[in-house]
């Protein structure tokens, strides 16, 4: 055998004993593990988040800095340091039921999840009108927004939307809802995310507070079946971009 043919060999040895350890190590009880942790750390994440005291209007940046760290950095330093899991599809695991490795992190489908994104923003697009008219919340949403004053100030709320929206979906529909279906269930995962989402919006209008646990169920449900959370990332962009031009020109 030539030095070629060995490291060779040697290699896919290595391989095939690092996928049976990981393997044999996806016991029922580590799963549970796993996702009470995913579930303790999302929930501390939170309440740390929310109780930083910084303000959205007047510490815009420092708000989406906040959401950087909390709901998507520390996340996939557990994922990644705590858990040794990857992003990927890992093809060779033998149980593929749960597919919830890649924590949502699966894009191939992502012109249908732009389409759907695109109709079910115009689907909302007569409520968005008719709610950002509701004194109490143009009220609420004039002191959350930061000012707008220029095309520049404009373009950077935009982008930092796009990036919160990143951070929060993955944080809601990425790393809780997959991260505790592989100990829990999807069932209980998408009840737990939605709880969560809900509990986040505290302190918002009451009609956004309390709808946003329906939605985000349905959320969880749609990112689930399509084992990706960037359906949502996208719905929650668009609706957001389209929220900012509604309570600041019209």
């Amino acid at each position: 055998m030539s030095k070629t043919e060995a490291i060779q060999t040697s290699a896919q040895n290595a391989e095939v004993i690092l996928q049976s350890s990981w393997e044999d190590d996806e016991t029922q009880g580590t799963m549970i593990l796993r996702a009470a942790v995913v579930l303790v750390a999302g929930a501390f994440l939170l309440w740390a988040q929310h109780n930083s005291g910084i303000s959205t209007s007047r510490d815009w940046g420092r708000w989406v800095g906040a959401a950087f760290l909390c709901n998507l950095v520390l996340p996939l330093g557990v994922v990644w340091m705590l858990f040794g899991q990857g992003l990927t599809r890992l093809e060779w695991l033998k149980d593929q039921k749960h597919n919830a490795w890649n924590y949502g992190w699966e894009f191939r489908e992502w012109k249908k999840h732009l389409k759907t994104a695109a109709i079910i923003t115009l689907v909302m697009l007569p409520f968005l009108w008719f709610y950002s008219r509701v004194p109490e919340v143009r009220t609420f949403y004039d002191a959350y927004l930061p000012e707008i004053n220029s095309p520049v100030s404009l373009l950077w709320l935009v982008a930092t939307v796009i990036l919160y929206m990143l951070c929060w979906e993955w944080f809601f529909r990425g790393f809780l809802l997959f991260g505790t279906a592989q100990g829990f269930g999807f069932v209980l995962a998408i009840a737990l995310q939605a709880g969560l989402f809900g509990l986040a919006h505290w302190g918002k209008p009451s009609l956004e507070m309390y709808s946003s646990f329906i939605g985000g169920a349905l959320l969880g449900i749609l990112c689930w079946r399509e084992k990706s959370f960037l359906p949502a990332f996208l719905i929650h962009a668009l609706v957001h971009i389209v929220w900012i031009f509604l309570c600041t020109y019209i």
